[in-house]
């Protein structure tokens, strides 16, 4: 039996689910309908919650869905991770803030967990996780 795979969850996946306006949103369903066909085991970084629901609230205007998103990860049965002491120490090794603006410390904290869990998979939009970190996207399980 083949093992579920691990992904681990960027903002603009959260945030293209809920928005219907996001131009990744249809494919971002689709990635997580596939998610859970495969069973997937899905963790999402503490920071990225908060700055999804963040993004919702402020950068859409829409502080209801920010609230509604922040409610369903109060599921006990959501896995979500600490952003400790080791998730800032490996988030501080992919930032170079020499580089470019777009690629943040929350990108990093994205990349940190997904070492720390041997991610097969990071569920964003954003090239830098390949390219700079080695890591394959949700959206190549479609």
């Amino acid at each position: 039996m083949n093992k579920s795979p691990i992904v681990v969850v960027d903002s603009d996946g959260i945030v293209a689910q809920g928005n219907l306006a996001d131009s990744n949103h249809k494919m971002a369903v689709k990635i997580a309908e596939k998610l859970v066909e495969i069973e997937a085991k899905v963790i999402y970084p503490s920071c990225i919650v908060f700055e999804s629901t963040t993004t919702m609230s402020r950068k859409l205007n829409n502080p209801q869905m920010a609230a509604g998103t922040l409610s369903v990860f109060a599921d006990p049965n959501m896995i979500i991770e600490p952003t400790g002491q080791d998730i800032i120490a490996g988030a501080a090794k992919y930032f170079d803030p020499n580089v470019t603006k777009k690629n943040t410390p929350f990108d990093c904290a994205v990349a940190a967990v997904a070492d720390k869990y041997k991610a097969d998979y990071i569920f964003s939009f954003d090239d830098f996780y390949v390219k700079k970190c080695g890591y394959k996207l949700a959206k190549d399980l479609l």
